[in-house]
């Protein structure tokens, strides 16, 4: 074929060759549950809790992908997943917090830009991600509050050429040695272009039949292309691949039924099959060639068992559903013509119309891609819309979150969670703490004045709330009294029914005040004006017993407010103080105290009652200063 360039003259022969190539079968490696491992050749063990586990390397490329786990329950769960290739490294991790309270952070470790073809998404609640290298080959994460699904697809060239605990055989179930993969096909072709780019080296080709203009991508997941928004890591957070000790596969303790709720191995055996019987796939999949409907329910009956308990119940269902999804995905007699005008060919509508996320987790049925849930249920997976969230964390600090308003941005919080819903009702609630507050439990609505704002969704695990203007203290006014604020902030799925519990929040200037990461604050400094001559004389006596750092924060001007203008500029001074602000009146003060008689009464309640017959006398009680009153004088025993 000739192409002519008119703008340059010039001649560029472009040559066509016709490839023809045969399938060669790709298996998965799939680690669900309580560390419960499915190698490619369907060998299935369990992980033990380890630092760094090799669940699969390439010995033809550079290509690997190692998990780390965490104890769960008394067995142990996949935490942290990273996959590496060709020097980009993506982590998608867990293991830095607390068990059952920490959200999934996913972000590249490698430095420099990732390859053109290396993607990375998510779903539309940000509970699955998948890994896509340059390679073709994929590793996909589901995650969850106990930890992770991961799903490890390679390609063909690691037949026998590859290592790690996916490509574990019946004869290694012991050790971590690394094992290669065996695979029951001897067809492979290999079309590889040459390094002067003008002829292919097509030996090991197949020319048997034609192949069908491919579907390059579908997507059963609705994935969000998230590449361009990965954080990534400081080196003190990145873990080698290759540094740590190997750890290998252990046997689980076993189970003792019935547990300690009652439920018996046959309950557990049933409740698994009967949650694969009535998915939405299983009518398919049980026609496909080379799937096992059944494939996780041991590792769904020890779950059970594990967590004395049903809520691990739909992992059976997932693993049944990956493995259909490969059985027909690698098939092409399963493969549909889009029209019968050309050769284009799809995967069956059926695996995309009675696939939905995570099967409407047991609380509908899927049409058409899309869950139909039941009354009580809703989002994209059926979600439980009478649970309220949880939250864990706000910008990553637990219980309380302290925001220095003077060098920080302190309009909007991250509040890391559980259980948040892409509902059109997500809000955030916030009350103001009045006094200091230690509890963290949730506030009924009813109780108090909340002030509401709309929650930004971002996954599952993570909604951004603007905090309301009105209780954010500005400090453009420069006004001592705001230089420390502290509210309680709520989110809920549905415009504030269900309030999930409460973490404390404190905005605070630094300029003034001085708060550590919990949150507890100290003053940088206290000034006195108009101090009587004899403090001068009592202060001098315990000066000595004063440390040096409290004694740095005090100042005394007395009248002299020249000394006490060098600390403090005269804009945000009262005129009593040579300042320019009004005089502060306390009758406003006053008032808000009269308002709190309730709870002063409440507090005179506390003490040791006066009883004259239980304390042996009329002048037995509480006393003021010591507690108790009484004698202290030795019981002779």
């Amino acid at each position: 074929m000739i192409f002519h360039h008119l703008n340059s003259l010039r001649l560029f022969l472009l040559f066509v060759w016709q490839v023809m190539t045969t399938d060669y079968d790709t298996d998965r490696c799939r680690v669900f549950g309580g560390g419960h491992l499915s190698s490619f050749d369907r060998t299935e063990n369990t992980l033990s809790v380890g630092d760094d586990l090799l669940l699969h390397q390439s010995n033809t490329g550079d290509f690997e992908v190692r998990g780390r786990t965490w104890p769960c329950w008394y067995s142990s769960c996949v935490c942290s997943v990273k996959v590496r290739e060709n020097g980009d490294e993506i982590s998608v991790d867990m293991c830095d917090g607390e068990w059952s309270r920490t959200a999934p952070s996913v972000g590249q470790l490698s430095e420099g830009q990732l390859r053109q073809n290396v993607r990375v998404t998510k779903d539309e609640t940000g509970k699955l991600f998948k890994v896509y290298m340059s390679s073709g080959r994929i590793v996909r994460v589901e995650t969850h509050y106990w930890g992770m699904n991961v799903f490890v697809q390679s390609t063909s060239d690691d037949d026998e050429n590859s290592f790690g605990l996916c490509g574990m055989t019946a004869l290694n179930i012991a050790t971590s040695v690394p094992s290669s993969v065996q695979a029951d096909s001897d067809n492979y072709c290999a079309c590889i272009v040459s390094e002067a780019g003008d002829e292919f080296d097509s030996e090991g080709c197949g020319f048997n039949t034609d192949v069908f203009q491919p579907i390059s991508e579908y997507d059963l997941h609705r994935e969000i292309d998230i590449t361009n928004s990965l954080s990534t890591f400081l080196p003190r957070q990145q873990r080698s691949l290759t540094r740590r000790k190997q750890r290998s596969v252990f046997m689980p303790p076993e189970i003792e039924w019935p547990t300690a709720n009652g439920v018996t191995q046959e309950e557990a055996d049933r409740s698994c099959r009967w949650a694969i019987q009535n998915s939405s796939l299983a009518d398919f999949c049980g026609d496909v060639e080379g799937v096992d409907l059944f494939i996780g329910v041991d590792g769904c009956v020890y779950d059970i068992g594990m967590t004395d308990g049903f809520e691990m119940v739909n992992n059976a269902v997932l693993m049944m559903e990956d493995l259909c999804e490969e059985m027909v995905l690698k098939n092409l007699s399963y493969y549909v013509q889009i029209t019968s005008t050309d050769d284009i060919m799809a995967v069956p509508p059926s695996l995309i119309r009675h696939r939905c996320r995570f099967d409407c987790s047991g609380r509908g049925y899927c049409a058409d891609g899309v869950c139909q849930c039941n009354e009580g249920y809703g989002d994209v997976d059926c979600s439980d819309l009478s649970k309220p969230p949880i939250i864990w964390s706000i910008n990553g600090a637990y219980e309380r979150y302290a925001c220095n308003g003077a060098e920080e941005d302190c309009r909007s919080v991250s509040i890391i969670g559980n259980n948040f819903l892409n509902s059109p009702f997500l809000t955030c609630h916030f009350s103001q703490e009045l006094e200091p507050a230690t509890h963290t439990t949730a506030v009924a609505a009813d109780e108090q004045t909340l002030t509401v704002t709309a929650a930004t969704f971002i996954s599952f695990w993570e909604v951004i709330c603007q905090l309301p203007a009105n209780l954010v203290t500005d400090h453009n006014s420069r006004e001592i009294a705001a230089s420390l604020s502290t509210l309680e902030i709520h989110v809920s799925n549905i415009a504030g029914v269900g309030l999930s519990n409460g973490l404390l929040f404190t905005e605070f200037d630094s300029e003034c005040i001085d708060c550590d990461e919990t949150a507890v604050c100290t003053p940088k400094a206290a000034h006195y004006v108009r101090q009587p001559e004899i403090f001068a004389i009592v202060f001098a006596m315990s000066k000595p017993l004063m440390p040096e750092k409290m004694l740095k924060r005090l100042h005394f001007h007395g009248k002299e407010y020249g000394t006490l203008h060098d600390h403090l500029p005269s804009a945000i001074l009262p005129s009593d103080f040579g300042g320019q602000l009004v005089n502060y009146d306390s009758q406003d003060w006053f008032e808000e105290l009269c308002k709190e008689d309730r709870k002063f009464e409440e507090y005179n309640q506390y003490g040791f009652s006066k009883d004259s017959e239980t304390l042996g006398g009329v002048s037995q009680g509480a006393d003021p200063v010591g507690g108790l009153a009484g004698s202290f004088r030795k019981l002779e025993t």
